[in-house]
């Protein structure tokens, strides 16, 4: 037993350690996460009353003013358009509540090592360093937010190296859960603050294992729907997860199927009595479609210039900064790994490709100021459970090896310039917003991972 869980523990300390200790912090939406966490804790709710005053000087970004009949505004603008309204987040509450146990243990460890912390505060050269040290959360969120993410991405590599271990010794799986943790949006992006994306792969990669492992114990595919539902709270798009793995459960588990819903369906309850107390309706206005001001999913005019930024973009394309990918396209062609591969190989293209045709839908398709195809990222734990087969065949093939570690290494070197250098993720509003400016999503000449090395 030991030494079974030697590998998964070194590898856990090992990202959570580097990951903590990248530089580059990123609180942009999930600015009020870590608020949120603690609103649930020690108000027992989800709203930001009590931050009012801080949320004011953030000029309310990603606030929205719900009032006690459901009337909800967002954006809001001043604290004289809310008038008995409450304040919450405008992004899912799913990943605040899933943040909870280690915003909860990052807290507690804070307070009870203050004798020896406080001292230590006091010599700290930024006030949010300082702020953590003497265990204010508030204060220093952002700091927070990468220690909590950091765990989250962490714990996922745990999973994928165990979903790995299905098919491959030990340092196979093992260089199959290096390869998401540091050569992909994983380190760059979704450690660097509390995204949604970062606990969206922990509960994809929690729902693969649990579907792999079911094929020796069938009893564990009544709790596959678990994670799968979290991870459709946490983010929307991912009801093709959802909607695809369950019709694989009622097709090769039909008699288990009652019981992966029934374990599954209290999960959603809790989110569905939620958002009908606070909005008076199933789901929070985020989860819609369109979403008033807000870009939604359309058949907009760059519906086919988004298909292939994703792809092909030197800004945001997915074989660009991750390149290591490839690979698992090839995978996707090689003889899979055993029976239950055979059977799951359908339904993970299905669904990879079904997600980047809705990710397309999305105007604003290069993600906002983010690093990377962070829209596609989602996605990572089915792509690098496509590398097991080229893992599987990397001692006999030497070209295949060779190509391994040229794309591996690009990937490393990609995903090491968003997380530790800063005027890569700069690249969004230096010298102008993409927002305002996307024809910059296709220089050639000014990507944003070689900036590191610019300034």
């Amino acid at each position: 037993m030991r030494a079974r869980w030697t590998i998964p523990v070194l590898l856990f300390a090992a990202v959570w350690i580097t990951h903590s200790l990248s530089p580059n912090a990123t609180p942009f939406d999930s600015r009020w996460t870590v608020h949120t966490a603690l609103s649930l804790l020690h108000q027992r709710n989800a709203d930001l009353d009590e931050h009012l005053d801080l949320l004011e000087k953030d000029r309310f970004y990603g606030i929205e003013c719900v009032w006690p009949d459901g009337r909800h505004l967002y954006p809001v603008r001043s604290r004289g358009q809310c008038a008995g309204a409450h304040y919450y987040n405008y992004y899912p509450i799913a990943v605040g509540a899933l943040a909870l146990p280690a915003v909860f243990a990052l807290e507690t460890g804070l307070k009870a090592a203050q004798p020896r912390l406080r001292p230590l505060a006091e010599r700290q050269p930024t006030a949010v360093r300082r702020s953590l040290l003497r265990g204010d959360l508030v204060g220093s969120s952002a700091a927070a937010e990468v220690l909590v993410a950091s765990v989250i991405v962490a714990a996922a590599t745990v999973l994928m190296y165990l979903v790995a271990r299905e098919c491959l010794p030990p340092l196979g799986a093992a260089l199959v859960g290096l390869v998401f943790a540091f050569c992909t949006s994983a380190w760059s992006m979704a450690s660097r603050g509390l995204w949604q994306h970062g606990p969206s792969m922990l509960m994809l990669a929690a729902a693969l294992l649990l579907v792999l492992r079911a094929e020796r114990r069938p009893g564990l595919i009544r709790f596959a729907g678990i994670p799968l539902v979290l991870a459709l709270y946490l983010r929307p798009t991912n009801i093709l997860p959802l909607a695809a793995l369950s019709l694989y459960v009622l097709l090769r588990y039909r008699r288990q199927f009652l019981a992966y819903v029934l374990w599954a369906v209290p999960v959603g309850l809790v989110f569905v009595v939620h958002d009908w107390a606070v909005y008076g309706r199933l789901a929070a206005p985020y989860f819609y479609p369109q979403r008033g001001p807000v870009p939604g999913l359309s058949l907009h005019p760059r519906l086919f210039e988004a298909l292939a930024g994703y792809l092909v973009s030197p800004a945001r394309g997915l074989f660009i900064f991750t390149p290591i990918v490839l690979l698992s396209l090839y995978g996707m062609r090689l003889p899979p790994p055993g029976e239950t591969a055979r059977r799951l190989r359908p339904c993970l293209i299905a669904v990879i490709v079904l997600h980047w045709l809705l990710m397309g839908l999305y105007e604003d398709w290069w993600g906002g100021h983010s690093y990377g195809p962070r829209y596609l990222s989602d996605m990572l734990p089915y792509l690098m459970w496509f590398l097991i087969p080229v893992v599987q065949r990397l001692p006999a093939s030497k070209p295949l090896t060779a190509a391994f570690l040229a794309l591996g290494a690009f990937s490393l070197f990609v995903h090491w310039q968003g997380a530790t250098a800063w005027p890569c993720y700069d690249w969004s509003m230096d010298p102008v917003d993409v927002n305002l400016e996307p024809s910059r999503l296709w220089d050639f000449t000014d990507p944003p991972f070689l900036r590191g090395f610019r300034r």
